[in-house]
């Protein structure tokens, strides 16, 4: 299973909407963490077919916000292993 890990930068009054896209059963982990006074980021690791639709629902939701971005990385492993699939 080829995964992914997106990090999207939100203003922190928004932060609950963006767990709200992160908590689909698609998500396999999700952690968040506050690097400044004004914005969170949240982390996602899920599988590579997922990622274009969690993308487009961030997009979507906070495009208009000046702090927005989003970043995906590749993840070579991750423990425990994720359930593959069926």
């Amino acid at each position: 299973m080829a995964l992914r890990l997106i990090e999207a930068t939100v203003p922190d009054n928004q932060v609950e909407q963006a767990r709200e896209i992160l908590s689909g059963d698609d998500i396999l982990a999700k952690w968040s963490y506050d690097p400044d006074d004004e914005n969170t980021v949240v982390a996602a690791v899920l599988d590579a077919s997922d990622v274009e639709g969690v993308l487009d629902k961030l997009s979507s939701r906070f495009e208009s916000s000046r702090d927005f971005r989003a970043m995906v990385y590749t993840v070579e492993a991750m423990m425990p292993r994720p359930p593959e699939k069926p």
